[in-house]
């Protein structure tokens, strides 16, 4: 018979190791999504033997490359992210290699509300404005071009390579003319994805290339993005392509610094001084 004292409720050990169990499973739940959706990678095909045109470089008095970093996370592991850019210093005009965040973004986002994830999976979500849109006959009327009024516009100048082979890319672009930065296309995250040569020296070399992967492991392990990442590319088979041929870079010349935009292990090899560090000739 059961003890009246006891009540009829559950056990406080048995409570205590069901919490536990609940815990643990979780965990194992998050781990095992965490693994799906970030560290397992596809592995991908290796790239078609290419020839390598090994580039003259001369070292050019006062260039350097400065690291600016405006956001990150997960600084303490080796998967680290950055965002942020690369300023070149040089003797005919500084170049700035991305943008980054803004260095007050969390003060800016302060005023989001809680659920703006939520909100912006939604198109009513975003469409929340706070005077009345214009309707489908004025927006028709607005783009007629017989309508609108002359003027002028001033585009940005569009950047174009000569089939002059560079290391195991076909076309180049030489932006000053001396070899220090050359700009190699690398279509398939974007149709207008770029890598650019950035180099202080005969051994002092970055190749900065963007989103073409998100961390080192894919050049360095042959793979593609992970589960969480795939779907940004805007042409998958051509983003895998060029993949394959960073591997094969790296594996023709591993003195070269190969800097995705958010891998923050390679920004940190690069400028061992880290954030806001510049570095210049030996």
């Amino acid at each position: 018979m059961r003890n009246p004292a006891e009540g009829g409720g559950i056990p406080m050990s048995r409570l205590l190791k069901r919490i536990a169990l609940l815990f643990f499973a979780f965990i194992a739940v998050l781990a095992a999504a965490i693994y799906l959706l970030y560290f397992r990678r596809a592995a991908l095909p290796r790239a078609a033997p290419h020839a390598r045109a090994v580039p003259v470089i001369s070292t050019i008095p006062g260039l350097s490359a400065c690291w600016v970093e405006t956001a990150k996370t997960f600084s303490s592991f080796s998967f680290g992210l950055t965002a942020g850019s690369i300023l070149v210093k040089h003797p005919a005009g500084d170049l700035l290699i991305d943008t980054g965040s803004s260095s007050q973004y969390d003060r800016e986002i302060s005023g989001f509300p809680f659920r703006t994830w939520f909100k912006l999976k939604s198109l009513a979500g975003q469409l929340k404005p706070k005077v009345s849109l214009p309707d489908r006959e004025e927006l028709q009327f607005a783009a007629n071009p017989s309508v609108r009024a002359g003027g002028y516009v001033i585009a940005a100048p569009t950047l174009r390579f000569e089939p002059t082979p560079y290391v195991t890319f076909d076309e180049s672009t030489d932006l000053y003319g001396d070899g220090s930065v050359v700009v190699v296309p690398l279509r398939g995250h974007t149709p207008g994805s770029v890598g650019i040569f950035l180099n202080l020296s005969p051994t002092l070399r970055l190749f900065y290339v963007g989103d073409a992967v998100d961390e080192e492991r894919g050049f360095e392990e042959r793979v593609g993005k992970s589960l969480l990442l795939r779907d940004s590319d805007n042409d998958a088979p051509l983003a895998n392509q060029i993949v394959g041929q960073l591997s094969e870079l790296h594996e023709k010349v591993p003195e070269l610094a190969i800097v995705p935009a958010h891998g923050r292990s390679a920004y940190k090899k690069f400028f061992p001084s880290g954030p806001l560090s510049c570095v210049s000739r030996p």
